[in-house]
């Protein structure tokens, strides 16, 4: 029975930073590179490949 509740521990943990994965996902779609690279800091180089990596 231990082995279930942590692995459902596990499994909700996983599903919080999976939810706020998305969320940031879906706050930073909308905006072009050089918006990005304003509002969060990344370099170029990191901007552009953020959210197709995503």
């Amino acid at each position: 029975m231990r082995a279930i509740n942590v692995t459902l521990y596990r499994l909700a943990k996983a599903l919080k930073v999976v939810k706020a994965l998305q969320q940031m996902y879906d706050e930073m779609k909308p905006y072009t590179v050089k918006e990005l690279m304003s509002k969060y800091g990344p370099k170029a180089d990191r901007a552009d490949v953020i959210l197709p990596a995503a």
